[in-house]
Formats: C-alpha cells, structure tokens, sequence
C-alpha cells in the first residue's frame, strides 16, 4: 500500500515527487500584464515532459514514438490562487496521484520562490 502524502502547500500525492524551475517568458502574458491562463497549463505539460526525461530517465517522444505509450489528458481541474507575472521563476512540482488499471492521476502546481503556497493547482 502506497500512502499519500501531502506537500507544504497542501496537494496530495503518492510518495515523490518532481520538481522543474521555468521562468515566465513575455509571450505568455496577456493585456493584463498577468499569466495567460492556457501557457500555464502548456507549462504542467512541460514539467510533465521533464519529469519522463530528467526525472525517469526516458524522453517523453521515445515513449510516445518507440514505446507506443501515450498518457492523453481525459479530464482537467484547475484552481488559480494568484497571478503570474512576467519574469516570475516558478518551481513546477508533478506527482503522481492514482495508479490505475488503464490510467494514471497527476496532479501539478506551481510555486514562487520559498513560498510552498500555490500559485495555481491542476488535477
């Protein structure tokens, strides 16, 4: 049995968990000079490609393209508690949330700096 446990911010998730840092670039801002909301959820999805090289071991396209194994998004909550801004350097942490049968559960948040409270959450 795998216990779930719960990050300072509060997400839960199985065992470890990953972590990238990316910078908030000008292109992903929109005219209220905050995140456009979809270049945050493109940024999970970059995490989660990191997480299969960096943190697996394996590049995300071997395993779609030699593999034959490709994980599509089935359903996606997202909670935003505060905005990004240009320039930000977000920590992007990923863990694994349900194991499946057929499918796995990631869940993703964002964090700034030493504060483990999340900028914004998805499930």
């Amino acid at each position: 049995m795998v216990a779930i446990e719960h990050d300072a911010g509060g997400a839960r998730h199985l065992g470890m968990t990953f972590r990238t840092r990316l910078r908030y670039r000008f292109g992903d801002i929109d005219d209220a000079g905050i995140a456009y909301y979809p270049k945050l959820l493109h940024y999970f999805h970059c995490a989660f490609e990191d997480w299969w090289s960096d943190g697996l071991g394996r590049p995300y396209a071997v395993v779609m393209h030699e593999d034959k194994l490709g994980l599509p998004a089935v359903k996606l909550d997202v909670e935003f508690y505060s905005p990004v801004r240009y320039g930000d350097e977000l920590d992007v942490h990923l863990g694994v949330l349900r194991i499946g049968t057929s499918s796995v559960e990631f869940g993703f948040w964002m964090t700034r700096g030493d504060d483990p409270s999340p900028l914004c959450r998805a499930a």
